[in-house]
């Protein structure tokens, strides 16, 4: 805890950068190089950037502790740390840890830093399309946990604005984090978010209970404070919340609901929006835009969730097929 607050209160003062864990400092400025280029063509997004950088540093720091040199390594040395990071991460995080070292190989092999084939050589874990239902509570589960925010005190104030935001308008993790009082437009009953992936700026209307509840978080919850943005910790320094923390305070009400934090928390507010959605008669294209997806395929993974459409083709008579 005084770690936690001693970081924090130093950043405030300017007087401390914490980068992620630092690589071998003969690579920083072909990271840096790197992310640039990656920043100019396809990692669009900070988010991106962050993780892409959080991969190859990894492996970096791997290859330091086990005492090996980028230019002299082969695909044995490649194959030895994925089978390090597989006690870790599941078949999804190590796929997309691969697809990040790709890419990171193959600027190395056109510079001449690797020997050539490592990107190659490296074996992305199969995925199937839509192999498992879109985690995440019903939406009475969903009612039962905005109900245990019930009360007047800070946490109960904050939280229940947190989830409200989260299942009403299925936002990210990081959209609901980076919200500033300037987006909300109280003349106008607005709300504007920043999608985390695409960066585009998006305006929903304010619907009614959310607007109560940033109200009662912002005139009785929210601590004083110069930062601009929404939602801040409750103990000072009063700082925006992290990734880590927001999976903890959605995942304390999913237990209360009798549901698992892995495999759901804030995401799993996402998927229940979308559910909701469906059952009650929206098309996928209005979901989808809802949602703020890009590509409908997207979206598509919510039909094997729809169970009112899905019991209606169950009972359809397909006789006229056959």
């Amino acid at each position: 805890m005084f770690r936690i607050a001693a970081v924090g209160f130093l950043r405030s003062l300017g007087r401390l950068c914490l980068e992620p864990s630092s690589p071998p400092g003969c690579y920083a400025d072909q990271i840096a190089a790197f992310i640039e280029e990656q920043r100019h063509h396809q990692w669009q997004s900070e988010e991106t950037c962050r993780s892409g950088r959080w991969k190859v540093v990894s492996f970096l720091s791997y290859l330091a502790d086990q005492g090996y040199d980028l230019g002299s390594i082969d695909a044995g040395h490649v194959d030895a740390y994925f089978q390090h990071m597989a006690h870790r991460l599941g078949r999804t995080s190590l796929r997309t840890v691969a697809t990040g070292l790709r890419a990171w190989f193959r600027y190395c092999e056109a510079r001449g830093w690797t020997k050539p084939g490592l990107a190659e050589a490296i074996l992305v874990p199969r995925l199937y399309q839509h192999e498992s239902l879109p985690l995440g509570p019903t939406w009475d589960q969903v009612s039962r946990m905005v109900d245990e925010t019930a009360g007047d005190d800070p946490a109960a104030r904050r939280n229940r604005a947190i989830l409200l935001l989260l299942a009403t308008y299925g936002l990210r993790s990081g959209e609901v984090r980076h919200l500033q009082l300037a987006d909300i437009d109280w003349q106008h009953d607005r709300l504007r978010v920043r999608r985390s992936k695409s960066g585009r700026l998006e305006t929903f209307p304010l619907e009614p209970s959310v607007g109560n509840a940033i109200v009662g978080y912002l005139r009785s919850g929210r601590p004083l404070s110069p930062s601009r943005t929404l939602f801040l910790t409750l103990r000072a320094p009063y700082r925006a919340l992290s990734g880590g923390a927001l999976r903890h305070l959605v995942g304390r009400y999913l237990a209360i609901v009798g549901l698992p934090a892995k495999g759901h928390g804030p995401h799993g507010l996402r998927h229940a929006c979308a559910r909701h959605l469906l059952e009650a008669g929206h098309s996928f294209k209005e979901v989808g835009d809802h949602l703020g997806h890009r590509s409908p395929c997207s979206t598509g993974i919510y039909a094997k969730a729809n169970l009112t459409t899905l019991r209606l083709v169950a009972f359809e008579s397909l006789g006229g097929l056959t």
